[in-house]
């Protein structure tokens, strides 16, 4: 019989990312079929709880591990802790997010225990003879290809963020808190955190992004594009764009919205000049509100988001633009500290 399966949360003082609801539903997923529970591992300091909100989207325990030295994530606090734990209870499998963090601690976890992991997975699975197999994409994303996980336990992968997609919380779900003391080698801590900030959302990861502006092929040229990235300023949100943006070099790979880039969940998505081509829109489908301007009245994306505005982005943008600026003052727009309303 199968051990539990664990789910590492990432939360940011009580507020659980939305990557952990999907790893949730892969967890609950493959114990449902091996028959066991899905353990959720919350590591911190002075916890809030968090245990309704796990418990509802498919934990069956809730393992709070509080320690001043977890308040701030490091790799040699975090990676101690999770292999102390793992080598004590001895979980089937091990789930992370494939976040900063979690690329980051996922190795250095199976490299201390010496077993392998897959990374940056699409799905998990259970098959039939009760073998996981890992979903993951290589090549950018034009290959799926399936791993096998057959090294001796714990199972170690990291799933994508978005790739999965949040479910609805089961509201009369229950799960029990245990609370797990543990000490920590001070000796051993090689990093130490002096200070936190609200990350610049010009280099945050889109993955993790709360607001994202994004531009296709109706901002007309290179020339324009600055119109995404004004906008994006103003309300401190993050810069995304289609392949065709993408191609023509206006933005990075790593900002490609889509299927065959990332797939993104943020509270407030802006599409400027963008189509609605289904490569795209399969990107921002957890996305929670969603706003397209596009002066084709006829275009996909008018029919697949909350609102649409029918109007030439050249010529709405820049008025938009003017209008946040009035409301939430130059200083704090032009530092980007619009994002709070």
């Amino acid at each position: 019989m199968a051990n539990d399966i664990w789910v590492l949360v990432e939360h940011d003082l009580g507020d659980v990312n939305s990557s952990t609801f999907e790893m949730l539903i892969e967890a609950r997923t493959a114990a449902d079929q091996l028959k066991v529970n899905v353990v959720a591992l919350v590591l911190g300091h002075e916890l809030a709880d968090m245990t309704k909100t796990i418990a509802g989207h498919g934990a069956d325990i809730v393992y709070y591990i509080d320690h001043p030295m977890l308040a701030n994530y490091t790799n040699d606090a975090y990676t101690q802790v999770l292999v102390g734990l793992i080598k004590e209870k001895t979980p089937f499998m091990v789930l992370m997010a494939s976040t900063i963090n979690g690329r980051d601690l996922a190795p250095r976890v199976a490299a201390r225990l010496g077993v392998g992991m897959a990374s940056d997975c699409t799905m998990v699975k259970v098959t039939k003879e009760g073998k996981v197999e890992a979903i993951r994409s290589t090549h950018r994303d034009k290959v799926y290809t399936t791993v096998a996980l057959t090294s001796r336990e714990p199972l170690i992968a990291t799933i994508r963020p978005g790739a999965i997609g949040v479910g609805k919380a089961n509201d009369s779900r229950q799960a029990a808190a245990e609370s797990i003391t543990v000490k920590i080698d001070e000796s051993a801590m090689r990093t130490k955190v002096l200070r936190t900030g609200k990350a610049d959302p010009a280099t945050l990861d889109i993955t993790e992004a709360e607001m994202i502006v994004a531009g296709g092929r109706g901002m007309g040229s290179a020339q324009n594009w600055h119109l995404v990235e004004d906008l994006a300023k103003v309300l401190g949100a993050s810069v995304g764009g289609t392949r065709m943006v993408m191609d023509e070099g206006w933005m990075g790979r790593e900002r490609l919205i889509g299927q065959t880039g990332k797939s993104v969940t943020p509270r407030l998505y802006i599409g400027l000049g963008i189509s609605g081509a289904k490569e795209h829109m399969l990107g921002l489908k957890e996305a929670k509100n969603t706003v397209a301007i596009n002066k084709d009245k006829g275009a996909a994306i008018l029919k697949q988001v909350g609102k649409g505005v029918v109007g030439d982005v050249h010529e709405v943008v820049p008025i938009l633009i003017s209008k946040i600026k009035e409301i939430v003052g130059d200083n704090d727009a032009s530092q980007g500290k619009g994002s709070g309303d």
